[in-house]
């Protein structure tokens, strides 16, 4: 299914269809991802859906999507690839199921517009209250990070592994930055988002009227996104760097660099190979590394495809570390070198479609997956994309696992050995 687009100054989408007895509209909003932006932006997504001049408190904001017949608003902040993107989402019944005739549609965006462009604010700046509640609760989620070994663990291996890119700035920012943080600072981040962000909206459901002028017509005019310089490459040699930490269970990621990203012609055929490397239960690095050798608590790979990387997660013993590392480098090593089975590819491309389909079961998953394909620079419509996975080969895997080549490797441990960062 593709959407109908309107290209206008801010670019809509229709996805029209009887799928959902939902209407979806889905703003997202997109900047360069950048150190010295990302905690405002973060701190922004929130302060916004805290309130708006009309409709100041959270009583008043749940009264109002009450009388929408129960719809339900969202912000939240993400990044993808090189971007931080702000993701305003709007749902409400279709209005044909309503007992009475009502411009649903209408009231929704209304109050969407209101949130965005009539924030609780005066002489350019927020609530102070608001933003210093919103500040504390980021600043608990940034520090809940290390506390949670595991996406302390994913997060310095992208520091590491991308230190000289956009990619390692994390979605939150950093506590530093987030202190400093004040009401008039925070208008300053809302101006230029209005002014600058590229923005998509997203109409989702049976509908064919999808006037959203109210959200979109504020907007001043904009030009395009300057590309973000990215400055990765492959690296002369792998680089190793160890933290220690009071924990029982060691954490070991590997970062792998591959050419192919989103927009090449071999993408469905990296996703596959990333689903025999080490993304599903039948996988080599589960079936190995967990299963037949017992050498971890778990062992999986997810693919980035904005960004072309693909990271090896895995809980193990620190006296495994050796073990671990050369069996990680064994099943890709196997993936290069032989062909799968036709058994296991055929499994491999099942599994991926199933997600595929299941992440098009929602209003947002339909807006969420054509995004991602238009800030890559090439969107699939869905049943070509199954297509392309269909038509996977064990050729296509072998050539997409030596596209594969190792950039760095973290490893989280106890405190009983010393911190070391070496490169050979």
């Amino acid at each position: 299914m593709q959407p109908v687009t309107t290209n206008t100054n801010i670019p809509v989408h229709l996805f029209q269809t009887k799928q959902f007895k939902t209407t979806a509209v889905i703003m997202q909003c997109r900047a360069p991802l950048s150190e010295h932006t990302a905690a405002g932006r973060a701190l922004l997504a929130r302060v916004l859906k805290k309130g708006s001049l009309r409709y100041p408190s959270q009583s008043h904001i749940k009264e109002k999507l009450d009388d929408l017949y129960g719809a339900s608003f969202s912000v939240d902040v993400g990044k993808r690839g090189n971007y931080h993107v702000m993701s305003f989402r709007m749902e409400f019944v279709n209005e044909q199921f309503l007992p009475a005739q009502e411009d649903l549609f209408a009231e929704a965006t209304a109050f969407l517009a209101e949130m965005v462009h009539a924030p609780l604010a005066e002489n350019r700046a927020f609530n102070p209250k608001i933003v210093e509640e919103e500040k504390r609760t980021l600043l608990q989620k940034i520090n809940t990070i290390y506390d949670e070994k595991d996406r302390y663990a994913n997060m310095r291996l992208v520091q590491e592994m991308c230190s000289a890119e956009a990619y390692s700035v994390h979605p939150l920012g950093d506590a530093h930055r987030m202190e400093a943080l004040d009401e008039q600072k925070l208008y300053d981040v809302y101006e230029q988002f209005l002014a600058e962000d590229a923005i998509d909206v997203y109409v989702v459901g049976d509908v064919e009227s999808y006037d959203v002028e109210a959200v979109t017509g504020p907007f001043p005019e904009r030009s395009s996104l300057p590309p973000v310089e990215d400055s990765a490459e492959r690296p002369p040699r792998v680089r190793y760097v160890e933290e220690s930490d009071d924990i029982h269970q060691g954490k070991l990621q590997l970062g792998y660099r591959t050419t192919i990203t989103q927009d090449d012609p071999q993408f469905a055929a990296m996703q596959v190979t990333n689903g025999l490397f080490g993304g599903f239960p039948h996988s080599k690095l589960f079936q190995e590394v967990r299963e037949k050798r017992s050498l971890a608590y778990y062992a999986a790979s997810r693919y980035e495809s904005q960004k072309g990387l693909v990271m090896v997660m895995t809980g193990i013993e620190k006296e495994q570390y050796e073990q671990v590392k050369a069996v990680i480098g064994e099943q890709l090593q196997a993936l290069q070198q032989e062909p799968v089975s036709e058994e296991l590819l055929a499994q491999t491309k099942g599994m991926l479609i199933n997600q595929i389909r299941e992440t098009t079961d929602a209003p947002g998953g339909l807006a969420a997956l054509h995004f991602q394909g238009k800030m890559a620079g090439r969107v699939r419509p869905i049943e070509t994309w199954i297509e392309e996975i269909e038509q996977v080969s064990a050729d296509d895997v072998l050539a997409c696992a030596n596209s594969i080549v190792l950039d760095t490797v973290f490893f989280l441990h106890g405190k009983e050995d010393k911190d070391a960062e070496t490169t050979v």
